[in-house]
C-alpha cells in the first residue's frame, strides 16, 4: 500500500503542468516594462502571452487554452505563444482546442521545443497562425525571428510587432490543474489500483474504515477519470480479477498459484486498460501508461501477493485458539439470535449453535453445555449461573 502510495504521488508530481514555460529563457524577466528605448516603435509593445500545452490534450487542457485565447483578445496582446509539448489527444478536446487557436484575432504561435514534435503537437500547429520548430528552446528568440511578419487571423492581415514585446506566462487556473493531474491516464490507473488494494486491506480487516474510506475515494476518481479517457473496460475487469485472486490467496492454501495467476493478470489487465480493440500494445498509443509505472506496478503486486502468501500460511499455522475438547463448560457471546439455532462467539471462532431452553437475543453472554459435531449446544451464562448457586428454582 505505502509503495503504491508513493509511486502515484510520484505521477501526480510528474504530470502537474510547470509553474513556468520551460522555452522562456532562465533569468529573463516574465513581463518587464517595454520602454521607447527597447520598442520597435515609439510607443510600448504589447505583452507577449505564452501557454503551455503539456501531457494529454484533454477537457481541462482545452477550458485552458480557450481562456488563454480570451484573455489575449481582451488584452490586445501582441501575440499568444502556445507553446507544444503533447504526449497525445482526446477526439473532442483537440478539436476545442483547434478552434480556439484558429479563431483567436489575437496571432496566434505555435511553438514546439526541438526534438519533441509529437503527432498531437503537429495537429494543434496546424491551426496556429505561424507555426515554428527552432533549433533552441527559446521563446524570446522565437518573437524576435517572427518580427515583421504578417500573419492571418479571422480580424485580418496583422503585421507581427513582437521584437521587443514583454512575455507574461499564462498558467492553469487550480481548477484546471486539478483536472488535469486526475486525467493524466498513469495517475486514473494508479488510483484504480491503489483503491483496489484498499478495499482488500478493509475486507481483510473489517472496521478498519481508513482503508476503505480510501479505496472508495480513489476508485471514484478513478472511474471519473475513467469516463473521459479511452478505457478498455476488458482491461479494468481483469486488473479487478487480479486482485480478487490475491484476496483467494489468503483462503486457499494454493502455495502461491493464485498469487503468480494475478500477478500475471494484473500486467495483462494494465497493457488492456487504454488499448484500442484490434491495435497493438498501448504502450506505443498517445493514451498509455509510463512504462516505468508498469514496471513497478508488476513489482510491487508481485511483491505484494508473496507477502499475501506469507501471511495466509502464518494464518494457517496458528493453532487452534479452543481446543475442541476445551469447549464444554466455555463462555461466549451470540452473534445472532438462537431460536433455538443462531451463531456464536467461543474462543476466538464463530460456531452453529443451538440454545437450550427459552429463546436467546443477539449480543447475550453464552455457556457451552455440549457438543454435537461443529454445533454447539448452549446456554444463557446468566441463568445457567443462578441455577447452578441455587438462586433459581
Amino acid at each position: 500500500m505505502l509503495a503504491v502510495a508513493i509511486v502515484a504521488a510520484v505521477v501526480v508530481l510528474r504530470s502537474a503542468p510547470a509553474a513556468q514555460s520551460p522555452a522562456v529563457t532562465p533569468g529573463a524577466p516574465s513581463s518587464p516594462p517595454a520602454t521607447p528605448a527597447t520598442a520597435s516603435s515609439s510607443r510600448p509593445s504589447a505583452p507577449a502571452l505564452v501557454a503551455t500545452v503539456n501531457g494529454l490534450v484533454d477537457p481541462a487542457v482545452g477550458a485552458y487554452v480557450q481562456r488563454a485565447v480570451s484573455t489575449a483578445d481582451a488584452s490586445h496582446a501582441s501575440a499568444l505563444v502556445i507553446v507544444l509539448d503533447a504526449s497525445g489527444g482526446l477526439d473532442a478536446p483537440m478539436q476545442q482546442v483547434a478552434q480556439a487557436l484558429a479563431g483567436s484575432s489575437t496571432p496566434t504561435l505555435a511553438f514546439i521545443p526541438p526534438g519533441q514534435a509529437s503527432t498531437a503537437d503537429t495537429r494543434l500547429a496546424q491551426s496556429a497562425a505561424l507555426v515554428a520548430a527552432p533549433a533552441t528552446p527559446d521563446v524570446q528568440a522565437f518573437l524576435r525571428a517572427a518580427d515583421g511578419q504578417t500573419v492571418q487571423t479571422p480580424a485580418g492581415p496583422v503585421p507581427l510587432a513582437t521584437a521587443s514585446a514583454p512575455i507574461t506566462t499564462f498558467e492553469m487556473d487550480p481548477t484546471e490543474a486539478i483536472g488535469h493531474r486526475l486525467l493524466d491516464p498513469t495517475t486514473a490507473y494508479l488510483l484504480f489500483v491503489l483503491g483496489l488494494f484498499a478495499v482488500l486491506v478493509e475486507l481483510a480487516h473489517p472496521g478498519s474504515l481508513l482503508p476503505g474510506a480510501t479505496g472508495i475515494a480513489c476508485l471514484t476518481l478513478a472511474c471519473i477519470a475513467f469516463a473521459a479517457l479511452p478505457t478498455n473496460w476488458l482491461g479494468a475487469v481483469v486488473i479487478v480479477a487480479a486482485v480478487g485472486l490475491m484476496a483467494v490467496e489468503l483462503k486457499a492454501a494454493t502455495h502461491g498459484a493464485l498469487v503468480l495467476a494475478g500477478a500475471v493478470c494484473l500486467i495483462v489487465g494494465s497493457l488492456l486498460l487504454y488499448a484500442v480493440p484490434g491495435g497493438g500494445l498501448p504502450i506505443h498509443t498517445e493514451v498509455s501508461i509510463a512504462p516505468s509505472v508498469l514496471v513497478a506496478m508488476a513489482a510491487i503486486g508481485l511483491i505484494g501477493g508473496l507477502l499475501l502468501v506469507r501471511i495466509a500460511r502464518g494464518i494457517r499455522a496458528l493453532p487452534s485458539v479452543l481446543n475442541p475438547t476445551q469447549l464444554i463448560g466455555a463462555y461466549g457471546t451470540t452473534r445472532s439470535t438462537l431460536d433455538p439455532d443462531g451463531v456464536v462467539h467461543v474462543g476466538g471462532q464463530l460456531w452453529s449453535a443451538r440454545t437450550r431452553g427459552r429463546r436467546l437475543d443477539a449480543d447475550q453472554p453464552v455457556r457451552v453445555v455440549a457438543r454435537r459435531g461443529l454445533v454447539l449446544e448452549v446456554e444463557s451464562a446468566t441463568v445457567g449461573a443462578a441455577t447452578r448457586k441455587g438462586t433459581l428454582s
